[in-house]
């Protein structure tokens, strides 16, 4: 990307990470996604312009590089200006892609609220929002609603503007009462992607709380200086042009989060796996993106793991069950013709009591159903 100011749209379209072998995902696990406005009336469809997106299976293989931290509500003309620039991709400060700071940086730390993120930026003559997957979610609707009261032409048609949207209908953990209204959270020269501080270039909308006194504190301290009711902190460390984040969720945080989303529960994760496995037309890795794409990217690991493990056990399951087909085979083989079957009814009571149906159908040739009683008989794994 030679000019700042613009993307090579066809390189997006068709882009893909290698892994760690070289080999290149194309297709279905291509690591970004755009979307074009589809509701004329808060977005003109005539304008055609693009949101880019990195995918959910980019964030489960760790795809990151500067063309896929960039694809998180990039906003660009059909032939690839760029009009509105957001933040990159920054990660929790536990995660391996988060920034690792040398101590040389000028460090600010910022609340981390929890609403939703919306974009800020000028095009066609008017002053539009959206949030990171839509131009017409109800957030970026209600967002330019509230925008309406305060003084937008003070603002710079040059920049992109980063905002938290918070009202009471959108809670998601933190309870706000009565706040309605947008907070500043970045500012960034769209051309460019230099960032731009937040004093005195937010006209009258309020600002996100700083905390001077926590600059010094190390993540982990800083997981023990939020108060409750709070999500935790954004870090950003400057070095002359340069602007990282990096996130730190407050452990209480993390385990409202959890217990208010009932969806984040290994016996949920269970239930998509089942259904993805017993369907020959469902790609499983897929289903089990597009399931986790509904959740905060802070749980994308959480249930990445549990269908790892839910895949281990199925494995070990088919395994051990063709283990016993060998055994029953050769214990029944050494029996009269006319009583294999009451032998075999005998001995696979001493075998696993909730695939004995499949025990059955495996020697009446009935193979096709017995994937899925492997699959009923797993039980949800504890977190």
């Amino acid at each position: 990307m030679n000019d700042p100011a613009r993307i090579d749209v066809e390189k997006f379209l068709t882009y893909t990470v290698p892994d760690h072998k070289g080999v290149f995902f194309v297709n279905k696990k291509v690591n970004i996604k755009h979307r074009l406005p589809s509701k004329p009336g808060q977005i003109d469809e005539k304008t055609g312009l693009f949101i880019w997106n990195y995918t959910s299976h980019t964030e489960y293989k760790k795809k990151w590089d500067d063309v896929t931290r960039m694809c998180r509500g990039l906003v660009t003309t059909p032939d690839g200006v760029i009009v509105a620039r957001p933040f990159p991709k920054f990660f929790n400060s536990h995660e391996r892609d988060a920034y690792k700071p040398d101590g040389t940086e000028e460090v600010t730390v910022y609340e981390k609220l929890d609403g939703s993120l919306g974009i800020l930026f000028w095009y066609k003559d008017d002053w539009r929002v959206v949030t990171r997957g839509s131009f017409t979610s109800e957030q970026s609707v209600k967002a330019r609603q509230m925008l309406d009261a305060h003084q937008l032409s003070s603002l710079e048609k040059s920049f992109t503007y980063m905002m938290e949207i918070i009202y009471p209908e959108n809670r998601i953990v933190v309870d706000y009462g009565p706040r309605c209204d947008v907070t500043m959270l970045a500012v960034f020269e769209t051309a460019s992607g230099r960032e731009v501080e937040l004093e005195g270039n937010c006209a009258d909308i309020n600002l996100v709380n700083r905390y001077n006194e926590y600059s010094a504190l190390s993540h982990a301290e800083l997981k023990l200086s939020g108060k409750n009711n709070m999500e935790g902190f954004v870090v950003r460390y400057k070095k002359g042009e340069e602007t990282h984040r990096v996130k730190v969720k407050l452990d209480l945080y993390m385990i409202a989060h959890r217990n208010k989303d009932t969806r984040i529960d290994p016996k949920k994760v269970l239930e998509v796996y089942v259904t993805a496995k017993s369907n020959a037309t469902i790609d499983s890795l897929r289903a089990r993106d597009d399931f986790a794409s509904s959740f905060a990217d802070e749980f994308f690991d959480v249930i990445s793991d549990w269908w790892d493990r839910y895949e281990v056990i199925y494995n070990n399951s088919v395994v051990k069950f063709e283990e016993d087909c060998t055994e029953l085979k050769t214990i029944i083989e050494g029996t009269d013709e006319k009583n294999r079957r009451k032998v075999l009814a005998v001995e696979v009571q001493r075998k696993n009591k909730s695939w004995q149906k499949a025990y059955f159908w495996r020697f009446d040739g009935k193979s096709d159903s017995v994937q899925r009683v492997l699959l009923e008989s797993m039980q949800p794994h504890d977190k």
